[in-house]
């Protein structure tokens, strides 16, 4: 006996998300080191210095080469802007700003963060947690999305009177994975406190479903 083929009747398109909840492996630190001085050459001696610090002392904490990354560099003058002022229009110092991305391990980062400013690191844009591996994590949450997709488009159609049929295209439209926190440092007789919680893998996605 064959099975009656259903016509389409039209299409339906459907936003799905899916999330994977875990907890995180790693703490991503973004440390600044700056420096001031009357000439250039003396504050980019004087950054160097500390920033050679910073990285020996992450270092000291088994924050391996390949984990430590510059990721950003400026040397910049400031400059007399007071019109009232007998130096007007001249530089009256240089400024060097270094930011030095690391990596650790999250049981890790609260003494990373410790031996960092100890060592000469004067500021943070934030630490953000994560994991070494997110492909197969970003994997199961594009397949929990899909299934979503699904699911909401087969309820539509089935209050319309209608058989969900096969799915006519699936774009994939975002996805995040990591969540970020700013603390505040400052010297403490115990490491720095930080705990990681959970991160939330996400993805989404459009699909096109035909009905009949």
């Amino acid at each position: 006996m064959k099975t009656k083929q259903l016509s389409v009747v039209g299409t339906l398109t459907v936003n799905g998300e899916g999330e994977i909840k875990v907890k995180p492996e790693i703490a991503i630190l973004d440390l600044g080191v700056t420096t001031l001085s009357k000439n250039a050459k003396d504050a980019v001696q004087a950054n160097a210095e500390r920033m050679s610090a910073v990285i020996k002392a992450l270092e000291a904490k088994e924050v391996g080469a390949t984990d430590l990354q510059t990721v950003g560099y400026n040397v910049s003058p400031i400059i007399d802007y007071d019109e009232k002022s007998p130096t007007f229009g001249q530089v009256l110092e240089y400024r060097v700003d270094a930011q030095l991305r690391a990596t650790v391990d999250v049981e890790r980062a609260g003494e990373a963060i410790d031996a960092a400013i100890r060592a000469g690191a004067s500021s943070t844009s934030g630490l953000r947690f994560g994991v070494r591996d997110e492909s197969a994590l970003r994997n199961r949450a594009l397949k929990a999305a899909v299934k979503a997709a699904r699911r909401d488009a087969d309820a539509v159609v089935d209050a319309m009177g209608y058989k969900l049929l096969d799915a006519q295209s699936v774009e994939v439209t975002g996805g995040s994975g990591s969540v970020i926190i700013r603390p505040s440092f400052r010297e403490a007789a115990a490491p720095t406190p930080i705990e990681g919680g959970t991160i939330t893998i996400r993805a989404s996605v459009r699909t096109v479903f035909a009905y009949g």
